[in-house]
Formats: structure tokens, C-alpha cells, sequence
């Protein structure tokens, strides 16, 4: 996700409703264009049913993204419980 855009907080949330996020997502706005699939991988071979999934729910594709990194954690930050680890 590289270049990726951040969420932005959501400024037309009403206190019990929105058009725009919905309520979702901590009320912030995802930009679901920004994300592009080109392959899934599970173990070590290419995952096609998966990828079809995928490519068809965008929503799906951005609830199972993960981004692996080896670099420190910023200073402040703590992983969540559960939080998966490279």
C-alpha cells in the first residue's frame, strides 16, 4: 500500500447518522480506489479462488490486508493484543 492515502475523519457525521461513512470506521473515510491487488499468496503458492475474491469486494480486500515490515516500531507505540507478528 505504498503511496496509499491515509483516512480522513469524517466531517459530515451527524450525532445518530451519516451518508458519507456511514458511522464506520471510527467515522473516519477510506479511499477504496487507492488499494490495488495484483497477486495473493498463502504459504508459498499463488492463491487464484482468493484473489477472485478479492478483486470482486473491495471491502474484503482492505479487511485482509496486512503490511509486513522489519523496521523498529515508532517510538510510543504498542502492538494491540493479538496483534499478528512478523
Amino acid at each position: 500500500m505504498v503511496g496509499a492515502p491515509k483516512a480522513r475523519k469524517c466531517t459530515s457525521c451527524g450525532p445518530d447518522r451519516c451518508v458519507e461513512c456511514g458511522l464506520s470506521n471510527r467515522r473516519y473515510v477510506v479511499d477504496l480506489s487507492a488499494y490495488s491487488l495484483y497477486d495473493v499468496v498463502t504459504g508459498d503458492a499463488f492463491d487464484a479462488p482468493t484473489l477472485d475474491l478479492l478483486a470482486s469486494d473491495p471491502l474484503e480486500l482492505v479487511r485482509r490486508t496486512s503490511v509486513r515490515t522489519d523496521a523498529e516500531l515508532t517510538p510510543g507505540f504498542a502492538p494491540y493484543v493479538g496483534c499478528p507478528q512478523a
